[in-house]
């Protein structure tokens, strides 16, 4: 987890649906977690 969280190793699809179903939630979520979604908004907005 330290080295994605890092930037340091890109995990495979199969490793981020493993991740995706131990935390509960979906890749959509997992990668782009709703606070995260929302400042690229503001920033589009302008």
């Amino acid at each position: 987890m330290n080295l994605i969280e890092n930037a340091k190793y890109n995990p495979s699809l199969d490793l981020c649906i493993s991740l995706a179903q131990a935390l509960h939630t979906d890749l959509n979520t997992l990668f782009w977690p709703p606070t995260l979604a929302a400042a690229k908004e503001d920033e589009q907005d302008g």
